[in-house]
């Protein structure tokens, strides 16, 4: 049997207290400050180059029945049919989901817009947005007028009633930061 010395059997409860003073302070630590922002994602997104609506405009949609009419606005005759010779369009579950649309109109030089980030930052939502441009160049003295574009971004989030607030990166320069500005805002959805 190993001998143990009165100091070493001393030492026990010095150890023991300083151990339970020790795990004590890790709990009564005051928690990691959370994100006041929270990133919220985008389920379903389509962009392009070529939509019917040739005003620029920025739209909440939070009903079907606004959701049908501005996708067959968008659409317009080109828009899918079944069999049965009956427009279609995309089912949005809008228990659940929202949509917002970015329209940018008779542009050039645009395929279409992209949502960058949507954050929760707790009164509000705030979704930071894009263009994804592209640049032209002719040749032989000719003047370059550029891609004719109705550059359009419809993006299906996760519903939320809180206010949003949306943020056009106007920074047109390839490999510069963006510079965000406050461009549409959207109030409190009704329950």
């Amino acid at each position: 049997m190993p001998h143990q010395t009165t100091a070493g059997i001393a030492r026990l409860p010095v150890i023991a207290a300083a151990a339970i003073v020790l795990g004590a302070l890790a709990f009564a630590a005051p928690a990691p400050q959370q994100r006041a922002e929270m990133a919220v994602p985008v389920l379903v997104k389509w962009t392009g180059a070529r939509s019917a609506i040739e005003q620029p405009r920025v739209e909440r949609i939070a009903d079907p029945e606004r959701w049908v009419a501005v996708w067959k606005e968008h659409r317009g005759d080109g828009i899918e049919k079944n069999a049965r010779n009956w427009p279609v369009w995309p089912e949005v579950d809008f228990e659940r989901c929202m949509v917002l649309c970015i329209f940018g109109g008779r542009s050039t030089n645009t395929d279409g817009w992209n949502i960058e980030s949507v954050a929760d930052r707790g009164a509000d939502l705030l979704v930071r947005y894009d263009a994804m441009t592209f640049q032209t160049a002719s040749f032989g003295g000719e003047p370059d007028h550029g891609a004719s574009t109705s550059p359009y971004g419809i993006f299906v989030l996760p519903r939320s009633a809180k206010p949003i607030v949306m943020e056009e990166n106007v920074q047109g320069l390839i490999g510069r930061p963006p510079v965000w500005k406050e461009k549409h805002r959207f109030p409190a959805l009704s329950q």
